[in-house]
């Protein structure tokens, strides 16, 4: 059959090639003559099919306008050239996007941090206009969810996903709140207490559950820094600040670099299905998985329902399809290691497609994404990127492309209906994922993404098709034929550069893709195409002989169309059309339909090629009518009148009811187009007649009248709607039953019915077409229906066979009585239903007796009792060899104090019948024994395999015997006794030997003996009823012992006595309830300004045996005076800590607590006091006077406060004492008091400033000072010169005391060091004193004037040799004595030295004298004075020119 030739209207023939046009197909077929009689089909052109290769994907070509499509959103900042992920809402009719950006956190800069970016749609501009930054940072996946709120309202919500380990303030998921025109940030999602940057979020996904809302964040590995599990959280109501609530864990799903997860339902399934892609990527090669788990929040449960092997699952997606259920798509891709980072093999990983099987509860594989499609590298890369494309081998397509197979790099899939098809978008990108945009875009090209079609015919994904269902519906109101639906398939490659993720968004009615590109960003692309017109009512088809161009008119559509003979090759170089090979020439693609603007083509009845108007390059085409002038009919565009007048005619037909009744025979009223067909749609179980009028109108032309309108006369027809036996129906079940059962009713079919409307009317019954295994019945079963409250339903009678079981299969059909016509559609017969009779086999239970009851003694050891089973039946003959085991069931006590539960320490029963048995040793009287029976047939199916038979015991009693019944465990057995006096105990000794005294014998408990009888106020009395009498005297506390025995005594022989065994019972002594108590310290003494104290003030605490000690202290007065409040512990040790610059006095009381001891209660003692007094510190505020001598010897007056008063040393008095005061560290001298401001004392020799302290040590109180920094200033003063005219030299130190007018007066330093000469300059040098001058001599001793001064006896120290002239000036500087004067030189320190010629100014350094400077300073010199940095020398200087003063 040759496609394109539904409706051939016209045929042209070309040299070897021939072209059919055809109505109902609207289409072109090309044949081409390859015999006499033969014809080949090379192409068929119809209207409808899309133009897939004017699909614009170009980014750089120039756009006249900028609302043009495609285009990148964003600014030009290397962030947004780093798309990841996309989501878009709507809010109010907006239409919102949001965007992650990020690069590797490598990566330095903005490109770094990433962007998470909410724009909006403007229609004006045809685009996204940026609102918000959300947030900076490393952003990798997006999810928005509602959480609903109470009172039925919600809040929306944004989960942003952090990647290559950058923190999210402390987790790796924020959360943020829309606030109506954006985002604010709500919370952050922290799944673990370690490092978040541990945590790269993958792909994230929502679901919510039984009212609860659960988010699924998979964790992907980066090869750097991210590893460990994913997570799953759940929405925790009222957690946050704001009591709106937040994200907490809530499990951990071990995983293996989860790059992706989903959290959703699949059909058949109650729980939700989670699924997780373990990308692992840990070498190339290495296997990863998916794995499909059943997820029960409820039971907090994961199970592990399949497990999917692929190479790098990267991406997940699954979606469904109408009609043929849930599918999963799994993108493959690996990162490379090992190999050359040229090689490709590790993104050529094979994707797959699965299908939910809802019977089998997992996915089946459908389809395999490998080499069966193509890849192509991106547009416009050099030799080096496109030799890097192919290291792993390039094919080369019939347009010379270089392609590999498969699709190469898959990252992810997203699949979206448009027109009743479904597409999916594969995104497609090479480099590993932590490289940067510029490692990757300087070394590799990318990919192509594939864009890829399903097809209903082959149930999998595959090319895009070039014609709709949809479309072809409109058409030619049928979809599209399946042997035709693959014509044009066209493979489409959109340049998306390194693709991470595809999304579609919808506006104004169209579609719109939107690629995640790392190094693209984000960018819009139009899904709309081009499709082929103007091939309605085609007239005929001419070829230009010259240009090979093809041209047809069609009179439909009016509209002339142009055809170019070219090859039609699809995106990856292949012939989009098998039969027209490259090399043909015979190939032919739509150019235009052009619809002349002026003139219309409606009623054109031929298309030809005018002769005489051709050339070398074209021929003239010329369309010409075929109707009269008046009666042209009207084509879609409506044509002008020309200068005759000429008008057009329009024909309709009128189809009308004889009655309005007969147009409820139909859905869809009867309607006849122009052509004449007739169409309508019966209603459903609905018949009857319908007579029908027709009219013809035509409207226009030369020869109207009236409203220019003619019509012809009615002509009738009538529509027979005739009734339809339908199908009968039922649904069957499977039936179980029993061997030998029977005769018993089984239902196997329910839903019965006859068919629509026909069920009142008709009457149905059962056919068995077969039965297999018929043995089972006795007789063939009968099927019935049975119809009860309007509910019909199948049922079988039936009898089973004996010891027979097994299957039974059975192919029935239910009939009506209706008609059986296939031509009219009657179908009076269902179709065959199967259904089987399992009969199954009932177990019976064993049954036994026993043959006698048993007798043994107490503490008798081992009974060994044969014969004790007979008459064992194990059912019918059928079990006979069916294996059984005897157990205990339980035992009763029949007489006697002894439960039954614990009465053997031995039981058994063998198949023989031989019973093996121990009783408890303590243990006697009568019990039944139950013992079970049970074989192994089971109790399946309501069988039984076990019963239960009885026979008694008698343990007879060995002597009589006693027990003790107290509250406490362990052994011996005690009894807590408080010591308060008399008491009686009931029930403590118990006579477990009832029977003796039943049989007539006395029983008496007695007393043999106590210990520390001195502790009793009442002596141990045991009374008859086994209760016990005793008195404790108090506080006699430890422990005390009685043993008693029981007698038994037969009145009959009064030798005839038993004794029991001498039961020891411990009595513990414990304290009766008593309030404690203690000692209490009246005071407590501290300081203000003290770290924390801790002072014990509580002792000698008593109380109860075993009993807990506790304080309580309530503070009454003086609460201010603490920084943390007084507190007892059960040693009686105080703690408590003064307030900085508090003091005073606070009251306490204080309580001793009791806690346990004989009756657990709380006892609480006497109540005391506390007192605590907080001493102020001593103030120094001032002294005087302030400065004073080194000497010391004069008064000082100190002032201040606290230095003695009632209140400050917590008693009275006249004068107080206890105080010292320190001037630095050395006591002051005869210290007075005067009043509690002010001490006197005699200051001690110092120099210097110090400190001065008053401390107090009074016994009373803590001892404490106060201290005045640098209060005191002592110091001295050296005095050089002459003493008279008449004597030499004098060297005075002052002040040493006060004259008698007061002032300070030096005294003479050594009396006895005489000086022959004027002193004239001293200096301080290294802390001693060195004097210059005009003398040779101090106390005898030669220097030459100059030395180190010691004064007395110890006179003086030469410099060395001396000097040769005077001393006028000295100065200590830089560790140095700089020395000037009116002398040359200076002497060695030992004879025959080397003398220094110095001039006047020379330096001393310790130990050898020499020269200041370079040159020598000549003159005298008078004055040295230094500022810090600088010496300035003055005198009668000459050097250089220079006098005077000189630096």
């Amino acid at each position: 059959e040759i496609n394109g030739l539904v409706g051939a209207y016209s045929a042209a023939r070309f040299g070897d090639v021939l072209y059919v046009t055809s109505w109902a197909d609207q289409a072109i077929a090309i044949l081409q003559v390859v015999e006499e009689h033969a014809l080949r089909q090379i192409d068929t052109v119809k209207a409808g099919e899309r133009l897939l290769s004017r699909f614009d994907d170009a980014l750089a070509q120039p756009k006249t306008d900028v609302t043009q499509l495609p285009h990148r959103i964003g600014p030009a900042d290397s962030w947004a050239f780093t798309a990841r992920d996309s989501l878009q809402f709507v809010q109010n009719g907006n239409l919102y996007l949001v965007v992650a950006y990020s690069d590797p956190d490598r990566l330095s800069g903005d490109a770094a941090n990433g962007r998470a970016v909410l724009s909006m749609w403007n229609d004006a501009t045809n685009t996204f206009v940026q609102q918000q930054t959300i947030d900076t940072g490393g952003v990798s996946s997006l999810k928005l969810f509602n959480i609903e709120r109470s009172g039925g309202q919600s809040d929306m919500y944004l989960a942003i996903g952090r990647t290559y380990g950058q923190d999210y303030i402390g987790g790796a998921i924020g959360v943020h709140k829309w606030t109506g025109s954006g985002f604010e940030r709500h919370h952050t999602v922290a799944p673990s207490n370690g490092d978040v940057r541990s945590e790269c979020t993958g792909g994230m996904s929502f679901l919510s559950v039984g009212g609860k809302h659960y988010l699924v964040a998979a964790n992907i590995w980066d090869r750097s820094s991210c590893s460990g599990d994913s997570f799953v959280y759940v929405w925790q109501p009222g957690a946050d600040r704001t009591g709106q609530g937040r994200f907490v864990l809530f499990d951990r799903v071990p995983t293996d670099s989860g790059a992706d997860a989903v959290l959703g339902y699949l059909g058949g399934e109650e729980l939700p299905v989670l699924l997780v892609a373990n990308f692992q990527g840990v070498g190339q090669g290495s296997l990863g998985r998916v794995d499909v788990m059943s997820f029960d929040p409820e039971n907090q449960n994961r199970v592990l329902i399949q497990t999917l092997l692929a190479y790098g699952p990267f991406d997940l997606e699954v979606f469904n399809i109408e009609g043929e259920g849930d599918f999963l798509a799994v993108a493959s891709r690996e990162v490379r290691t090992d190999t050359p980072a040229t090689a490709m093999q590790a993104f050529d990983r094979v994707s797959f497609i699965y299908q939910w099987d809802t019977d089998e509860r997992q996915f089946v594989l459908v389809q395999e994404l490998g080499p069966g499609f193509t890849s192509i590298i991106q547009e416009k890369v050099g030799p080096s990127f496109a030799q890097a494309f192919c290291s792993n081998g390039c094919d080369i397509s019939q347009e010379n492309t270089l392609t590999v197979r498969g699709l190469r790099g898959a990252t992810g899939f997203t699949v979206f209906q448009d027109g009743g098809e479904y597409y999916m978008l594969v995104a497609q990108s090479v480099c590993e994922p932590e490289l940067s945009r510029s490692e990757c875009s300087n070394t590799w090209a990318q990919p192509k993404s594939a864009v890829l079609q399903y097809n209903r015919v082959t149930k999998q994904f595959g090319e895009l098709l070039s014609i709709t269902d949809q479309e072809n519906l409109r058409l030619r109101g049928m979809p599209v034929r399946d042997e035709a639906i693959r014509t044009h398939e066209y493979a489409l490659r959109i340049d998306a550069g390194r693709a991470m993720k595809w999304d579609v968004i919808e506006r104004n009615g169209k579609k719109i893709l939107v690629s995640c590109s790392l190094d693209q960003g984000l960018v819009l692309y139009p899904w709309e195409f081009e499709t082929i017109t103007g091939l309605k009512g085609l007239i005929g088809v001419v070829q230009d002989p010259y240009t090979g161009s093809v041209f047809a008119a069609s009179r439909g559509e009016g509209a002339f169309v142009e055809f170019r003979r070219r090859v039609p090759f699809d995106s990856v170089g292949a012939v989009s059309t098998s039969t027209c090979g490259p090399d043909s020439g015979l190939c032919v693609s739509f150019e235009s339909a052009i619809t002349p603007p002026t003139s219309s083509l409606a009623g054109a009845r031929r298309i030809a090629l005018r002769a005489n108007r051709c050339s070398f390059s074209a021929c003239e085409v010329v369309v010409t009518g075929g109707l009269r002038r008046d009666e042209l009919l009207c084509g879609p565009a409506p044509i002008s009148a020309d200068a005759d007048g000429l008008q057009c005619q329009r024909l309709t037909f009128l189809v009308q009811p004889q009655t309005v009744e007969a147009w409820d025979l139909f859905d869809s009223v009867p309607q006849i187009d122009a052509a004449g067909t007739l169409r309508f749609t019966p209603t459903q179980f609905v018949s009857g007649s319908a007579q029908v009028r027709v009219y013809l109108d035509e409207a226009g032309g030369s020869f109207a009248v009236g409203d220019g309108r003619l019509q012809t006369g009615p002509k009738m027809f009538t529509i027979d709607v005739l009734p339809v036996n339908n199908q009968p129906s039922l649904v069957v079940n499977d039936v179980f039953a029993y061997e030998g059962e029977g005769p018993v009713q089984y239902v196997f079919a329910t839903q019965i019915t006859a068919g629509p409307l026909e069920d009142s009317t008709q009457s149905v019954s059962f056919e068995v077409l077969a039965i297999d295994n018929a043995q089972l019945f006795v007789s063939p079963p009968q099927l019935n229906v049975r119809c009860s409250s309007g509910q019909c339903r199948g049922v079988m009678d039936a009898t089973f066979t004996p010891l027979l079981f097994g299957n039974v299969t059975l192919d029935v059909v239910l009939v009506d009585d209706g008609p059986n016509r296939v031509y009219t559609g009657d179908v009076a017969t269902s179709i065959v239903h199967r259904f089987t009779v399992v009969v199954r086999t009932r177990n019976s239970p064993p049954t036994f007796r026993f043959t006698r009851n048993v007798n043994a003694d107490q503490a008798g050891g081992v009974y060994v009792v044969p014969g004790m089973v007979a008459d064992v039946v194990l059912g019918g003959e059928e079990e006979t060899n069916q294996d059984f085991t005897f157990s205990l069931a339980g035992v009763e006590t029949l007489q006697g104090i002894w439960t039954g539960a614990d009465l053997f320490t031995q039981f058994s029963l063998s198949r023989a019948g031989t019973l093996t048995f121990e009783t408890v040793a303590t243990h006697n009287g009568r019990f039944r024994i139950t013992v079970g029976i049970q074989d192994d047939g089971g109790t399946e199916d309501g069988s039984e395999d076990s019963s239960e038979s009885s026979f008694e015991v008698f343990v007879k009693p060995d002597r009589p015997r006693i027990a003790v019944q107290t509250s406490n465990d362990g052994f011996p057995p005690s009894l807590d006794v408080p010591d308060d006096g008399l008491r009686t105990f009931p029930g403590v000794f118990v006579f477990l030997d009832p029977e003796l005294v039943e049989a007539e014998m006395n029983a008496t408990f007695v007393l043999l003996s106590v210990t520390r009888r001195d502790i009793f106020s009442d002596q141990p009395v045991v009374n008859q009823d086994g209760s016990l009498t005793l008195g404790v005297q108090p506080f006699s506390g430890g422990q005390a012992e009685i043993q008693v025995q029981v007698v038994v005594s037969d009145p009959s022989n009064e030798f005839a006595q038993q004794t029991s065994e001498v039961i020891t019972l411990v009595l513990n002594i414990v304290p009766a309830p008593r309030p404690p108590t203690f000692d209490l310290e009246p005071s407590v003494y501290a300081i203000e300004n003290a770290d924390v104290q801790r002072v014990r003030v509580a002792r000698n605490l008593r109380a109860g045996f075993n009993q807990v000690l506790s304080f309580t202290v309530t503070v009454l007065e003086g609460n201010r005076i603490y920084e943390q409040l007084p507190s007892l512990d059960n040693d009686g040790w105080l703690t408590f800590k003064t307030l900085a610059g508090e003091h005073g006095i606070s009251e306490l009381s204080v309580q001793l607590l009791a806690q346990g001891g004989s009756i657990g209660e709380l006892v609480a003692g006497e109540i005391k006091s506390l007192r605590i007094k907080a001493f102020p510190l001593p103030r120094v505020m001032s002294v005087a006077p302030r400065v004073g001598s080194m000497a010391g010897g004069y008064d000082l007056a100190v002032r201040g406060y606290f230095f003695g008063s009632a209140y400050s040393r917590d008693y009275g008095a006249a004068e107080y004492g206890g105080f010292t005061v320190t001037i630095g560290s050395t006591p002051c001298i005869q210290v007075t008091y005067v009043s509690d401001t002010e001490l006197t004392c005699l200051v001690p020799a110092g120099l210097g400033e110090a400190d001065v302290t008053v401390s107090i040590q009074d016994g009373i109180g803590p001892d404490r000072s106060g201290r005045l920094p640098a209060a005191v200033t002592q110091y001295g003063v050296y005095y050089g010169g002459i003493a008279d005219e008449f004597s030499g030299g004098e060297v005075k130190f002052g002040p040493l005391a006060r004259t008698s007018d007061g002032q300070l007066a030096p005294e003479a330093m050594g009396d006895d060091a005489s000086i022959d000469g004027a002193v004239m300059a001293v200096a301080n040098f290294l802390g001693k004193l060195h004097v210059g001058g005009n003398f040779r001599n101090v106390g005898g001793r030669r220097v030459n004037y100059v030395c180190d001064f010691q004064g007395g006896q110890a006179g003086a120290v030469a410099l060395g040799g001396g000097l040769d002239g005077a001393v006028t000036a000295m100065l200590g500087w830089g560790g140095r004595l700089l020395v000037g004067g009116s002398f040359t030189r200076a002497f060695p320190n030992e004879p025959g030295g080397q003398t220094v010629l110095t001039g006047s100014l020379a330096q001393w350094d310790g130990s050898a004298w020499s020269r200041v400077g370079g040159r020598r300073v000549e003159g005298r010199v008078a004055v040295l004075v230094g500022n810090g940095t600088k010496v300035f020398v003055g005198g009668a200087l000459r050097r250089g020119g220079v006098e005077g003063i000189a630096a």
